[in-house]
């Protein structure tokens, strides 16, 4: 751990910080590292938006059946509310045409890019 890492106390019932130890030496680590590890393994970093769009938002809007792109949709709403990233995808209907929307978790309403035939537009509302 770095030294400008935040620093406080945590109190802990003995045993569960026997386990941590426990955990800590078979692993050869720090306590402190150990229970990072742990906190990581819980609360992820979440995706970005560029992130999110290039790894399911794109395949989405590549998709020729409806079946298909609905469950490229599905995984993509799964996989980021796994990893703790806000962002969600929908298909909305376009012109006559089906694209992929993202759009904030807490804000449905707001839509925040369009993908259409890997076609980037800015939502408007």
């Amino acid at each position: 751990m770095a030294r400008e890492d935040l620093h406080f106390r945590l109190r802990l019932p003995e045993a569960l910080k026997k386990r941590i130890e426990a955990a800590a030496e078979r692993k050869r680590r720090s306590m402190t590292a150990e229970i990072v590890a742990a906190l990581e393994e819980v609360y992820p970093e979440g995706l970005g938006i560029g992130e999110f769009i290039e790894k399911y938002v794109t395949p989405i809007a590549q998709t020729k059946t409806p079946e298909e792109r609905e469950a490229l949709v599905a995984a993509a709403n799964k996989a980021s509310a796994s990893l703790n990233s806000p962002w969600r995808v929908r298909t909305v209907e376009v012109g006559g045409e089906l694209a992929a929307e993202t759009y904030l978790e807490d804000e449905p309403n707001r839509p925040v890019i369009k993908v259409q035939d890997l076609v980037f537009t800015r939502a408007t509302k």
